[in-house]
């Protein structure tokens, strides 16, 4: 089934076309319906309608899954068409397609959305392509990219999910909303996996992102250069990594990898998804901020206080701008924004607490980040962080200091490339956004630049770096409004010509980047990322001799994806689970204790006490001995691998004599 349902394949196109049926489904109907009382183009309802049904859809999807009612989903969609139906039957016979835009879009718009969306494609969209010879994935990250389809299968299969390495420990420290939207859609509407969450969804990502930017500057007004300029730094942007090295001599080395960059945006979908989320959010803030409605604040609220379970970070940026904006209204004497960012972080905590409440919090670390940056081998400046170092050791803290500003200074620019324009703004260019507006937006702009650039977490240590990429993203925005603000003040040759050099330097990495998945998929080198037909046939067959509940214990360094044989393993994926701060020294020891023990009795005992179901290993390592065929049964070989069953009435026998 998983090569019938693979690209190229024709049922891949068959399930696109029920993708996108039940996208219209279970996002817009349910979207719309909130949206109905609003004066909105088909555009707006569209783009704005679908990102408010995704938050709808995650909530669906997260209560009646703890409340194991899942059978429900299927009633929310029956009540929700017929609502829509009932309401739009009438209404859609008089509605004109000329109204799907309010304003006129250009030919320049539209080529950066369809050039930057195949780029962003470009790093995601090959993952999983079915071969003669096997499944290719051709990813960004591979293995994050393959984990990422194994708690989606498993949000499939339960809620709260399990971690897909450790089956019966219940997730810990990952936000895994992102995973459910998707695993509500393939479980409802029996959507094949692998081709939803690296094909279709990425394609629906990239779309909602340049429809979003596209409200947003109807809605406030916005020329439309600014949202030319925007969508460019939103799509194309880099970094200065490889300017830096033509200035220090070291010629350009693409291999070193940015922070973030338009390219990779959906290289990571919970961020991609929480990004996505936040600009539809952005949009109902500015309409709050315009007309004072509730059913805007509500809408603000209900999307900002969900982003918590898609990306911690994005959805702490989005409620520390509540949080100034809030304090604002106050000093006005307006009390309503307050009222919503209440209900705002409610709604974040009932997310947050059940998954993250031992995630940990953050540290001071200083100057680390900028001191590790310039110490990257590609820039050729580790001789300043030594002479830093002899600085330090002498307690020169003068000249420390300098030091760490110069980094500092490396970082930031080599980090936001041409976007580091954003953050230089004179009094006109922010008037070109509402004054409360760049109230929310710059307060989490700085909170999560300051949090990004000189803390550590707890638990992930450097993935707070994730602080930085939300103010990477964002900074988008106010490039976008300099870069018009200021071109537009000069002569038309040299804005021309400042015009051609800005796009220039921007887009080199996104360049790169396409080019080299490119190249991965036709020299096909990314051996990681192929699993071989031979291996394929070997895991379904170990699916089809296991049932759903069996509980199989791997010998270590022989894996498999889960979503591929989707059945309970005891162990594997170490990294993943120690990043998630989960304890697995038990494991392991059991784990070890069967593989490598030589006393049957320890063997019996831990089999018994952990209730293993099946044992997959290497032939001709163990268990082949009289004394294991007592409590052992052969099940099949593929590939220099077996499968064993654990009889369990002959190994309870053993265990009590």
């Amino acid at each position: 089934m998983i090569y019938s349902t693979l690209f190229p394949n024709f049922l891949f196109w068959v399930f696109f076309i029920v993708f996108f049926f039940s996208v219209f489904l279970a996002f817009f109907i349910p979207g719309d319906l909130l949206l109905r009382r609003i004066n909105l183009s088909i555009f707006q309802r569209i783009i704005l309608g679908t990102s408010i049904g995704i938050i709808l859809w995650s909530w669906q999807g997260y209560v009646f899954g703890y409340a194991n009612i899942r059978w429900m989903s299927y009633i929310y969609l029956f009540i929700f068409l017929a609502l829509w139906v009932n309401y739009n039957f009438a209404k859609l016979k008089r509605t004109k397609i000329k109204n799907l835009l309010r304003h006129e879009i250009n030919i320049s718009i539209l080529l950066i959305i369809i050039i930057g969306s195949i780029i962003q494609l470009s790093s995601v969209w090959f993952a999983g392509v079915g071969k003669n010879e096997g499944i290719y994935f051709f990813a960004y990250s591979v293995p994050d990219n393959l984990w990422y389809m194994d708690l989606t299968n498993e949000v499939v299969n339960r809620i709260p999910p399990f971690e897909p390495g450790m089956f019966g420990k219940v997730i810990e420290n990952y936000h895994y909303w992102s995973n459910l939207v998707m695993a509500e859609l393939i479980r409802v509407f029996n959507l094949p996996l692998i081709p939803t969450v690296s094909q279709y969804f990425t394609i629906l990502m990239s779309i909602l992102l340049g429809g979003s930017i596209i409200v947003f500057s109807q809605i406030i007004n916005l020329k439309k250069s600014i949202l030319a300029w925007i969508l460019l730094f939103f799509y194309f942007g880099g970094d200065f990594v490889n300017l830096f090295q033509i200035l220090f001599g070291n010629g350009i080395d693409f291999n070193q990898r940015s922070m973030e960059d338009g390219a990779k945006f959906l290289a990571n979908p919970p961020r991609a998804f929480a990004l996505v989320l936040f600009f539809a959010g952005i949009n109902f803030i500015s309409m709050y901020i315009e007309k004072k409605n509730i059913l805007w604040g509500i809408l603000t609220a209900l999307v900002f206080g969900s982003l918590i379970g898609f990306k911690v970070y994005v959805g702490f940026f989005a409620l520390t701008g509540m949080f100034f904006l809030s304090a604002y209204y106050l000093f006005k004497r307006e009390y309503n924004f307050i009222i919503f960012t209440s209900i705002a972080v409610v709604l974040s905590l009932l997310i947050y607490m059940p998954v993250n409440k031992n995630a940990g919090g953050l540290f001071y670390s200083g100057f680390w980040r900028a001191e590790d940056f310039v110490t990257l081998p590609t820039l050729g400046l580790s001789h300043l962080e030594l002479a830093r170092r002899i600085f330090s050791d002498h307690n020169n803290w003068f000249r420390v200091l300098l030091y760490d500003l110069l980094f500092f200074f490396i970082l930031t620019l080599g980090t936001f490339g041409t976007k580091i324009m954003g953050f230089f703004q004179s009094r006109n260019s922010l008037k070109v956004l509402p004054l409360q507006l760049n109230i929310f937006l710059i307060s989490s702009l700085i909170v999560s630049f300051i949090l990004g650039t000189f803390f550590l977490q707890s638990s992930g240590g450097s993935n707070s770096f994730n602080f930085l990429v939300s103010t990477y993203v964002v900074i988008s925005i106010y490039a976008g409004i300099v870069c018009f603000h200021w071109l537009n003040k000069l002569g038309k040759n040299l804005k021309i010509i400042l015009t051609i050099l800005l796009i220039l330097i921007t887009i080199p990495r996104a360049g790169y980047q396409i080019v080299d998945n490119i190249r991965s998929i036709y020299n096909t080198y990314t051996q990681e990322a192929f699993f071989e037909k031979d291996d394929l046939e070997a895991m379904d067959r170990l699916k089809n001799s296991t049932s759903p509940s069996s509980l199989i214990m791997n010998q270590p360094g022989v894996s498999f994806p889960n979503f591929i044989i989707d059945r309970p393993v005891f162990l594997y994926g170490h990294g993943i689970l120690i990043t998630h701060e989960i304890d697995i020294s038990a494991r392991q020891k059991t784990q070890n204790n069967i593989f490598n023990s030589d006393k049957i009795d320890v063997i019996t005992r831990e089999l018994a006490q952990n209730n293993i179901d099946f044992i997959y290993r290497s032939d001709n390592q163990l268990f082949l001995g009289a004394e294991y065929r007592k409590f052992i049964d052969f099940v099949f070989s593929e590939n220099g691998n077996q499968l064993l069953r654990v009889n369990k009435e002959k190994l309870k026998d053993i265990v009590k004599n």
